[in-house]
């Protein structure tokens, strides 16, 4: 089944993306998992070659049936012992049992202090002529409200490992020239730049 129809306008998803994160954080849950024990596609070592930090979360997304429809069940289990993972296997502590027994393929994803998945707000489903969908989602901050509201100064999520922070542009110059259109004489600035390191692209703000 088509993961965009697990989605709903109005869902609060987790998204663990490995291009933005810079780390595969994620995967599918395989076959024979229980309520307290979830076999991985991936192992341990695969997503944390450095070594597992002491704590980790586990976060599913699942379809359940309920009262004869399909339900789109999000669970998550937070503080989980690295002593817990042993090679594609993670095994719940007690009391820390799924509601629900994942299925095949669901999807998972793996959060860290360092790393979490990134939260995002559904918007929008649309499904595409070749079977595939867009999900259209804004970005979303749990404590916005409390902010604007109360004042309580937001907590940062880190959700990208990129080592290398783009790098700051050098050598700045601006060159005006005066330049004449339709019988009106004008004047332009050029700006150029070196780029910094990792660079893709510059943003110019001009006060006058």
């Amino acid at each position: 089944m088509a993961e965009g129809t697990k989605v709903r306008p109005g869902m609060i998803i987790k998204v663990a993306d490995p291009f933005r994160a810079n780390r595969f954080r994620g995967g599918r849950v395989k076959p024979g998992s229980t309520g307290n024990v979830v076999k991985l596609d991936r192992t341990v070592d695969d997503m944390f070659p450095n070594g597992l930090p002491a704590t980790f979360s586990l976060n599913i997304m699942l379809r359940v049936r309920e009262d004869d429809q399909d339900v789109v069940r999000q669970v998550s289990v937070g503080d989980i012992d690295r002593a817990q993972w042993s090679g594609d296997t993670i095994t719940l502590p007690t009391g820390s049992e799924l509601e629900y027994v994942p299925t095949a393929n669901s999807v998972f994803a793996i959060g860290t202090d360092g790393l979490r998945p990134s939260l995002w707000r559904v918007i929008g489903v649309a499904e595409n002529e070749e079977g595939t969908y867009n999900v259209t989602a804004l970005t979303h901050e749990t404590g916005k409200y409390d902010f604007v509201e109360r004042d309580v100064p937001l907590q940062p999520r880190n959700v990208t490992a990129l080592d290398n922070p783009a790098g700051q542009p050098t050598n700045l110059v601006a060159d005006e020239r005066l330049y004449e259109a339709n019988g009106q004489v004008y004047v332009k600035i050029i700006l150029s730049w070196q780029p910094g390191t990792d660079t893709a692209r510059s943003i110019v703000q001009l006060a006058i």
